[in-house]
């Protein structure tokens, strides 16, 4: 009882206990504005001093490009100086009676005072320059251009996309009876003939019952065309035109050798046949592979059966050889394609 009496004392109530705390809090309000006041003072004060910095950067900044442009413009005068003085110097000389040293001293004053704007130097000046430019310029002109050297020959050879043929024959009846078709004798008509060019292939073709050879040539390679060699293979029974008797004759241009043309030729009185044939040299040595070719079944000694039969090189390649073989059942070409090495 004496406690509490004693606080009633004090704060004089629950009522003066209320206002008290109201003054408390106010207290603190004001404190935190007068706080939150300083801190704004503070940070415009301070970032008026960033400010300050900031604009005395860029006035030096400002102060060091004038200079650099001021030395700029002093380095670009200096040369229309000099150019000016240069002149001034050659008007001097051409002059035929010198004047005193006093008048020719006075002069060069009055002619630098007036000063002339650089413009009318720099017109001067330039063109002299480009005189003297194109005056240097012909002298790598009138150099004479090497030519290029030109391109090696291909050493390889290439295929003439050009389709060549040979004379028409019709195969006739033989003196036995034999059907049509029948002869070989009627290829005496036909030949291949590339001239001075390697045969590449060569097949036998009916055309409605008419048949010639189809074949193609090859450019290129290093060849003696002043040093082809005529051969033949050696006279054989004809068979009465029984085309398997073919295999009797190897057409061979030998190691350097390459086929350029040939032809089935016959011997009537003697009933004999045998290929005349053509070897062109070549300068290289020769690369080559033997080719086999998938064998055709007989039928009924019929020579047209040949054109089941085709020779064919790789374009890069030429004929060096072939030979008609034979068996109880089938017929084949075997031959030999070659390359430069």
């Amino acid at each position: 009882m004496q406690y509490n009496t004693i606080l009633n004392k004090l704060y004089g109530g629950e009522k003066d206990k209320k206002n008290n705390m109201m003054f408390i809090v106010i207290g603190i309000i004001v404190l935190i504005c007068i706080c939150s006041s300083a801190i704004g003072v503070f940070y415009v004060s301070n970032k008026k001093k960033v400010d300050a910095q900031n604009t005395e950067k860029k006035s030096d900044e400002n102060e060091a490009e004038k200079v650099d442009e001021k030395a700029d413009d002093e380095a670009e005068e200096e040369p229309e100086k000099t150019s000016k003085r240069s002149k001034e110097e050659s008007e001097v000389e051409p002059e035929e009676e010198p004047e005193p040293e006093a008048e020719s001293e006075e002069e060069p004053e009055a002619e630098s005072e007036e000063e002339p704007e650089p413009k009318k130097s720099v017109k001067r000046s330039k063109p002299k320059v480009e005189e003297s430019e194109s005056e240097e310029e012909p002298e790598p002109e009138s150099e004479p251009e090497a030519e290029p050297e030109p391109e090696p020959e291909p050493q390889g050879f290439n295929i003439d996309t050009r389709q060549y043929q040979s004379d028409y024959t019709t195969f006739l009846k033989n003196n036995n009876g034999y059907g049509k078709n029948y002869l070989t004798t009627n290829l005496y008509k036909l030949k291949v003939n590339c001239n001075n060019k390697p045969i590449n292939k060569f097949t036998l073709n009916n055309y409605a019952g008419n048949f010639k050879y189809d074949y193609k040539c090859s450019n290129g390679g290093d060849l003696n065309t002043q040093n082809i060699v005529s051969k033949s293979t050696p006279p054989n029974d004809s068979g009465d035109g029984v085309y398997t008797y073919l295999d009797k004759h190897d057409v061979d241009c030998g190691e350097k050798g390459i086929i350029s043309q040939f032809q089935l030729v016959d011997d009537k009185t003697n009933k004999k046949q045998n290929y005349n044939y053509k070897c062109i040299t070549s300068n290289k040595p020769l690369e080559c592979r033997t080719v086999t070719n998938t064998p055709t079944q007989k039928k009924d000694n019929n020579a047209s059966v040949l054109k089941n039969q085709n020779i064919d090189c790789n374009e890069d390649e030429v004929l060096n050889q072939f030979k008609l073989n034979t068996n109880t059942d089938d017929i084949y070409y075997s031959y030999k394609c070659c390359k430069t090495t």
